[in-house]
């Protein structure tokens, strides 16, 4: 199965997600995607406690080894830029989620990473670049109405 998560010290291998913290490395299905220091150090510590709620102010710790007050709108950001980068929307079997008001969790039983007789979401939706977050509607239903309103 494609979902077995490995992981020794220096590795974490999730799906198609492989990261290497000694080369401060992220692929996914083989292709290095290009992340600033502290873009691999908060995806390291997503992907290293996938399914587990992050406090800002654990990420902030961690990240920046600084208090929330410091880091707060760059939290904010650098999730931001990882959904687009890491492809974090549902379309690779993870989801980057927002706990409103609170932090951040990677969920792993996002549409489709489970059961592969579902149609595979609209390749748009896929695409780093694409717009939007994970709140709102289910990814499958916006990619239906787009297509509905074209």
């Amino acid at each position: 199965s494609r979902r077995v998560q490995q992981r020794d010290d220096d590795v974490i291998s999730v799906g198609p997600y492989t990261l290497r913290r000694d080369v401060g490395t992220l692929t996914i299905e083989g292709e290095e995607i290009p992340l600033t220091p502290r873009e691999f150090s908060m995806a390291w510590l997503f992907f290293s406690s996938p399914g587990k709620f992050l406090s800002r102010a654990q990420i902030a710790s961690s990240v920046w080894g600084a208090c929330e007050d410091v880091a707060g709108r760059s939290i904010e950001q650098h999730v931001y830029k990882l959904r687009r980068k890491l492809r974090l929307s549902g379309c690779t079997g993870a989801n980057l989620k927002t706990v409103y008001a609170l932090g951040y969790k990677l969920d792993l039983s996002a549409s489709g990473a489970t059961q592969d007789d579902e149609a595979p979401p609209a390749q748009a939706d896929c695409e780093p670049d694409s717009p939007g977050t994970s709140e709102g509607p289910p990814r499958s239903r916006l990619a239906a109405e787009k297509v509905a309103e074209v």
